[in-house]
């Protein structure tokens, strides 16, 4: 299957939880990457404040994932959905009012990363509901360069309005999460199959226990909280060593390698891999990529070699991210889709919190050698997970997987 065959064959509902997908990540990305700017430029905090507000966001998302994964298990994922943008609609107007006590930023804050929790979860749930076919590999590369297309929009977009006021900074953002409302209204959920009419669903603790008892399951929640903690270092670790090497341009230097190789090659590189490879093969693959980055950034001071480790782990995020959702979404019953996403994004924000934090420890020895090696360890560990797991994964053991389901 290739990507054209995938847009044909996507029915209009799916087409329009993907263009909801762009547009959120369009208004999210205006604001997201200038926000600790607008707090120590504009209002004058601390960059300690600012830092503490990032901590907010990331525990907002991490505390409410479940909340929100239980929301989209009990009603649907598309309510969930929608309560997620209501709340970021919500928080970007009353940013525009030019709020500038501590606590009120801090709620906002908070909030912010409530209504990510919400919405991203269920929009990969949702997204598989509305699609029909199994190349669910391609699918999350087509919905990860989408949102990747957003991100540089909305960061460009972003950059030229910070230097305006705040009203017109958060506004934009506001808005444009307006019109991904309205386009997520007129989404139609998916219907349900007649086998699942006659069956409940399960309790929701029940649902929890179903998915973390599965091998598979436990195996992707390892590998994401490995892959959220190289990826953190993308916006903590790697700007500041290009920084301290070379000079402000490298940073920007860094995004564009990152950005350039994101928007060439995530769609053919994984078009071309799903018609080859193993979803297994593909995400061993990338951890190996990721392997090979952190070797080179630890092994080399020189600033071309420094790109070509970002570019690698670039390779790394283009194949691990999709590969990751695809076998969750083929691993288990549709009903346990917002629980499980729900349950990786738990774990993926602990693998960030973690990378940030033993990043920071580095950070303040001055060398970051030993750091890139830690990272190399944790990708060998993913890599030997998956390949362990994929001997595991036979047709036995398969059908007993399938029998859970039906």
């Amino acid at each position: 299957m290739n990507l054209r065959t995938l847009l044909v064959t996507m029915p209009s509902d799916a087409r329009r939880a993907v263009l909801v997908q762009f547009l959120t990540a369009l208004g999210y990305f205006s604001v997201i990457p200038f926000f600790v700017v607008y707090l120590v430029k504009v209002l004058g905090q601390s960059p300690a404040f600012a830092a503490g507000q990032l901590t907010l966001f990331l525990t907002g998302q991490y505390v409410a994932s479940f909340a929100g994964a239980y929301l989209s298990h009990r009603t649907n994922p598309l309510l969930t959905m929608k309560v997620g943008l209501v709340l970021q609609i919500a928080t970007y107007a009353l940013f525009a009012t030019g709020v500038s006590a501590a606590p009120a930023l801090c709620a906002l804050s908070l909030a912010l990363g409530v209504s990510k929790a919400f919405f991203t979860p269920a929009a990969k749930a949702a997204l598989v509901a509305l699609t029909p076919g199994d190349n669910h590999y391609l699918l999350f590369s087509f919905r990860s360069t989408v949102n990747n297309l957003g991100v540089a929009v909305g960061s460009a977009l972003g950059a030229a309005l910070i230097d305006q006021t705040a009203f017109a900074f958060f506004l934009f953002a506001a808005c444009i999460q307006v019109v991904a409302l309205v386009v997520l209204r007129a989404v139609r959920a998916p219907a349900t199959a007649p086998e699942r009419i006659a069956r409940p669903k399960p309790a929701f603790g029940k649902a929890v226990r179903a998915v973390v008892s599965m091998p598979l399951a436990v195996v992707l929640m390892i590998v994401t909280l490995c892959y959220q903690f190289h990826y953190i270092q993308l916006e903590y670790a790697l700007p500041l060593v290009a920084d301290s090497a070379w000079g402000t341009d490298a940073v920007a230097h860094v995004f564009w390698v990152n950005a350039a190789a994101v928007m060439a090659l995530q769609i053919p590189l994984n078009t071309w891999l799903s018609q080859r490879l193993s979803v297994y093969f593909t995400l061993a693959l990338g951890f190996a990529c990721m392997l090979l980055a952190f070797w080179l950034l630890a092994e080399s001071a020189g600033r071309p070699l420094f790109l070509i480790g970002v570019l690698l782990f670039t390779l790394g995020e283009i194949t691990i991210d999709p590969a990751i959702d695809a076998l969750l979404s083929k691993g288990l019953a549709v009903d346990l889709l917002p629980v499980g996403f729900g349950v990786l994004g738990l774990m993926g924000l602990l693998g960030a919190v973690a990378g940030n934090a033993v990043a920071s420890r580095f950070v303040a020895a001055g060398d970051f050698t030993l750091f890139w090696y830690v990272n190399c360890a944790l990708a060998a560990l993913a890599v030997a997970l998956v390949a362990l797991y994929r001997k595991q994964d036979n047709p036995a053991f398969k059908e007993g997987l399938h029998g859970h389901h039906h």
